[in-house]
């Protein structure tokens, strides 16, 4: 029974929904599951490092658990609750990243050019790009009324994170509509890690 209870728990399917139930879990603003998850020690790290791998192609080969994982990443991102996303470069802490933020950033970023399913990629370039510009905001510096986490676009940069997008820049564009928001989503990027 034992060997049958370890393939149930690491079966494709329990993973898979376990990060589509998490991730709507985090989504949800009145929800038991995310306040222990933010409050219970090492918990929300534990969960992103094992999201982290199951990022990565070479550990993960099935694309359904890849999607789901970073589908749990980009909306932790946007909640934002402890991460200290928010308090990037707005005199809360401005020039200092929270650890949590740069193992999200690092972790997103690692071999996002070796993803070979679209979906997840997109996801993932998302994910960075709420790091990069958290906020609208009316009075930004762009002039474009989104503020720019300017400390991470630096952090970015100095990783050398740039060359990743510059080569999904050069790519060449399928006909697929999913291709072109992937298109479209790095021409927004690119741009703000190269003025900075």
């Amino acid at each position: 029974h034992i060997k049958d209870q370890y393939t149930v728990v690491n079966s494709v399917a329990v993973r898979s929904m376990a990060w589509c139930a998490l991730s709507n879990a985090i989504g949800s603003d009145q929800n038991q599951i995310v306040t222990t998850l933010y409050t219970e020690g090492g918990m929300l790290e534990k969960l992103v490092d094992v999201a982290l791998l199951d990022l990565v192609p070479e550990r993960q080969k099935r694309v359904e658990v890849r999607q789901s994982a970073s589908t749990f990443l980009y909306n932790l991102i946007i909640k934002d609750k402890s991460l200290g996303i928010a308090k990037c470069n707005n005199g809360m802490g401005g020039d200092e990243i929270p650890d949590m933020v740069v193992t999200l950033l690092c972790g997103v970023m690692d071999g996002l050019n070796d993803e070979p399913d679209l979906t997840t990629k997109i996801r993932r370039v998302l994910s960075v790009g709420k790091i990069l510009f958290p906020f609208s905001d009316k009075e930004s510096e762009q002039g474009t009324g989104i503020r720019v986490n300017t400390t991470a676009v630096d952090l970015v940069n100095n990783l050398g994170f740039t060359d990743i997008f510059t080569a999904m820049s050069l790519e060449a564009v399928e006909a697929n509509a999913d291709s072109k928001k992937l298109v479209v989503l790095v021409k927004e990027i690119l741009p703000v890690l190269r003025s900075i």
